[in-house]
Formats: C-alpha cells, sequence, structure tokens
C-alpha cells in the first residue's frame, strides 16, 4: 500500500512539473479574453489576451522598458502575434527594442514614419527579422476572438506626426474598443466626418487620445462614441498635466467610468463573455 501511494505521489508530482513547465516554455493563453492597459508611467502600452495568442499595441518608453518586459513575463506572455506601434514617439516606441529581444513576434505594424532617436534606431535593430507592415485605413487582422482594424491614418491623407498615430477599432467577444494612440482633434474630425449619420465610431470603451490631452476628445467626438468606460494612460505627476481638467470636463459629461494608469497602474477589463 506504501508503495503505491509514494508512486501516486510521484507521479502526481511528475504531472505538476510537467504542466508548470510546459507554461514556462509555452506561455499561458489567456482563460478569457481580456484587455491590460499597462501602467508604464507617461507613455502606452496594451496588451489585448486571447487563447489564440496575445497582441501588444505600443510599449511605452525607454525607462519603463525592463519594468514592462518583466510585466508580461508575470502574466504569462512568452510570444506576441502582433505588435503595434501606433507612431514613433519615444513614449509609444521607447521599449519596444526590448519587447522584441525578449518575446517571439509573429509581425509588427506602423504608421510607416520614422524618427531620428535612439528608441527608434534600437527598434529598427531589434526587428530585423521580423515582418515589419505599414499599415493604414482598412487593414483588419484577427487573432482568436480579438479583429483589429486601422480606422486611421488613410493612405492619402498627409497630417501631423499626432495625427498620422494609427487609429485602432478592437472587436474583442462581442465588444469593442476605439484606440485613439495620439491622434487628436483633427483626426476625430476626420472621422465623423467620413462616419456621418451612421453609429460606427460608437464603442464600449474609448481608449482616450494623447494621454487625455486637451487637444483629444472634442464633445462631438465624444458624443459619437458614446462610451461605456473611457482609459487614459498617463503617468503620474507627469510635466505635461495629462490628463488636461477641460478634457477630463468634457468625458465626464458622458461617461461615467473614467479610469487611469497613474492612479491605478495597470487596468484589467474582463471581455469574458
Amino acid at each position: 500500500m506504501r508503495k503505491i501511494r509514494l508512486i501516486c505521489l510521484v507521479l502526481g508530482a511528475a504531472i505538476l512539473l510537467a504542466a508548470v513547465l510546459a507554461v514556462n516554455l509555452c506561455g499561458s493563453a489567456a482563460p478569457t479574453p481580456e484587455v491590460i492597459a499597462l501602467d508604464v508611467g507617461e507613455g502606452s502600452a496594451t496588451l489585448i489576451r486571447t487563447d489564440a495568442g496575445d497582441i501588444l499595441i505600443d510599449a511605452g518608453p525607454e525607462d519603463a522598458q525592463n519594468r514592462l518586459c518583466e510585466r508580461l513575463h508575470r502574466l504569462g506572455v512568452r510570444s506576441l502575434a502582433l505588435v503595434i506601434f501606433t507612431h514613433p514617439d519615444e513614449d509609444h516606441i521607447g521599449g519596444g527594442d526590448g519587447i522584441l529581444r525578449h518575446f517571439p513576434t509573429e509581425e509588427i505594424w506602423t504608421n510607416g514614419e520614422a524618427a531620428d532617436s535612439d528608441s527608434y534606431a534600437a527598434l529598427l535593430r531589434a526587428a530585423e527579422t521580423v515582418p515589419m507592415r505599414t499599415v493604414t485605413a482598412g487593414e483588419r487582422r484577427t487573432v482568436g476572438k480579438a479583429t483589429v482594424t486601422v480606422l486611421s491614418p488613410d493612405a492619402d491623407v498627409a497630417g501631423s506626426e499626432n495625427e498620422n498615430s494609427l487609429v485602432l477599432a478592437v472587436e474583442l467577444a462581442g465588444r469593442r474598443l476605439l484606440m485613439m494612440g495620439d491622434a487628436g482633434e483633427e483626426t476625430e474630425n476626420r472621422l465623423l466626418n467620413l462616419t456621418a449619420g451612421t453609429d460606427s465610431l460608437r464603442a464600449d470603451v474609448l481608449f482616450a487620445g494623447h494621454h487625455g490631452s486637451d487637444s483629444a476628445c472634442s464633445a462631438a467626438f465624444l458624443a459619437a462614441v458614446a462610451p461605456e468606460q473611457i482609459v487614459i494612460s498617463c503617468g503620474a505627476d507627469n510635466p505635461y498635466g495629462h490628463p488636461d481638467g477641460r478634457a477630463l470636463e468634457r468625458m465626464r459629461a458622458v461617461c461615467g467610468d473614467i479610469r487611469r494608469t497613474d492612479l491605478e497602474s495597470d487596468i484589467h477589463l474582463d471581455f469574458s463573455e
């Protein structure tokens, strides 16, 4: 009897060890779809988790790179199906080279713009073996239950650096996210004109443009999106005053649930069905 019990204990321990090793080697699929606005200080990084792979949108500034990589490892991320850099500002790409070095990545999307910065040069070096594509409005990819569609910029419309930021709609488990990157009122007005007379901009969750700056989230745009929840990625006591008080007033006029990484750190949005 003792031998049988001992054998059972040994077998149980072996099975448990195998399971742990499988998770460490292969990563752990998210049990339910989830979106996490990651706290990277004054910058932006958002993880979308599905049962078929993970998507990272932006990678924060360079000084948050190690923290971001450690956070993803703790979450069980071991590889990325898609990494999207909305535009080449340092607070969106600074951690990108570390991400690409530590997490095997299937594909990278960018808006095609370059930057004269050490962060951008490091990103290009780290991305040498990863397929990188310039995407514009209409591009779409599905990973598990998440479908990412580029809404802006259009291929034939030139704007400022921030206004050329990729704007993304994410459909996930029956809900819709609108992610504005650093795009502001100019892009908002163009999207309003393109979708006039429809509810195409409606979203359950709005990731506010430009970290809650007064240059984004116009009253007309917020009314068209009509979000149930607004997420603002910004750093505590940042030197830019993000989020701006006037922008917050406009947001509060249409949404009673405003969440901020400077107040909450990582923000988890549960998209379980």
